[in-house]
Order: C-alpha cells, then sequence, then structure tokens
C-alpha cells in the first residue's frame, strides 16, 4: 500500500513561497496534518529543515514552513498510508459559483483524451468561444481547464461573454489561453476545480 509523508503541526506555522524564512510571508498555515509535497533538509544552510505543504485553505494551495531550526521542532514529519483529509473550500457565498457535482459530470467528455502540449481540440461547442473540435482526442491543461469550466458556467449561469461584460473581464480565449484573466467567478471556479482535483487524486 502506497504511503504518504505527513506533516502534524502542533501550533500555527508561517508559509512562505519559497523554503527561506528571509522571503515574504504568504500567509499562515494552522495546526493540524498537511500531506508533504516536497522537503528539503538543511536548507539552505544546516540549521533549518523545510516542508512544502498541501494547504487548500491557501490561494496558492500550497506552501514552504520551517520544520526545524537548530534543535528546535515545529513539525513532526510521520508516514501514513492514508492522505490527511483535506478540509473542503465552500464557494456557498459566491453567486456565481457552480456545483462541484456538475464539474464531476462533466469530466467523462474527457476519459478517452490525450494530452498534447501543441495541439488541443474540444469535446463540445463552447458559448462565445471559438475552437476547433474533436476529433482528434488530443488536449491540454489550458484547454481542458477552459472547456470544462466554460460549460459548467454557462449551464449554470448562462452566456459567459455576458456576465463577463457586467463583471469588466475579458472572456476565455480559446485555443489553449483560456482563464486567463486576473479576477473575476471563472478564477474561483479554476481555484475550486484545482482543489477538486487534489482531492480526488489523494483519495481525501
Amino acid at each position: 500500500m502506497a504511503t504518504y509523508r505527513v506533516a502534524r503541526l502542533p501550533a500555527r506555522l508561517r508559509g512562505f513561497a519559497l523554503p527561506d524564512t528571509s522571503m515574504q510571508p504568504g500567509g499562515y498555515v494552522e495546526a493540524g496534518d498537511y500531506l508533504v509535497l516536497e522537503e528539503k533538509a538543511r536548507h539552505p544552510t544546516p540549521d533549518t529543515d523545510y516542508a512544502r505543504l498541501l494547504v487548500p485553505k491557501l490561494s496558492a494551495l500550497d506552501t514552504w514552513v520551517c520544520t526545524r531550526w537548530l534543535t528546535q521542532r515545529y513539525a513532526t514529519l510521520v508516514p501514513r498510508e492514508r492522505a490527511p483529509a483535506m478540509a473542503r473550500l465552500s464557494f456557498e457565498s459566491e453567486p456565481l459559483a457552480v456545483p462541484e457535482e456538475r464539474l464531476f459530470v462533466l469530466l467523462g467528455a474527457f476519459l478517452d483524451y490525450r494530452y498534447d502540449g501543441s495541439r488541443a481540440y474540444y469535446p463540445r461547442a463552447l458559448p462565445g468561444v471559438r475552437v476547433q473540435l474533436a476529433p482528434p482526442r488530443l488536449n491540454n491543461c489550458c484547454t481542458f481547464v477552459e472547456a470544462l469550466l466554460v460549460k459548467a458556467f454557462f449551464e449554470a449561469h448562462g452566456a459567459w461573454d455576458r456576465v463577463a461584460r457586467a463583471d469588466g473581464h475579458q472572456r476565455p480565449s480559446g485555443g489553449g489561453g483560456g482563464a486567463r484573466q486576473p479576477g473575476g467567478p471563472i478564477v474561483a471556479l479554476a481555484a475550486h476545480a484545482g482543489a477538486v482535483a487534489a482531492a480526488a487524486v489523494l483519495g481525501a
């Protein structure tokens, strides 16, 4: 059975974008158990150890914490047969959110797709977006997110163009450049979809 490395934090720790406490802090990690994504022992000097943790409540979803300074240990790293359950993100207060169940249903359209970094085809026509439709069944990360989220958003709230104009954000561009606008409903959807995907992979 696969095992996971888990960091057990007895108290809240500061998170950092890089394994270095001289960097600008990037939020806090509350006490609890967290999945370890990466470890750096005796880095950047022999005095400190760091671990990169999966933290769904942070906007970046992960962060580095200092687990040891000299003889002082701030977290215990232990193996476990199952990843710790992640706190679920809630978008109930977001009026333009999409039900999580609908995202799972729409994932079925991609079961036969293969990844291709330079060529991408969509499983369906998208409202307000000009794209190439399959076959062949090829896709990449940008077009996958766009094909999934724009379809889900349209079903829940209507045409993306209409809502985007009202919200002051550009619509997805199609052809692998979707979801690039700096804010708005699609960003919240993308963050939520990322957390859903991580939970599914980790078996949380």
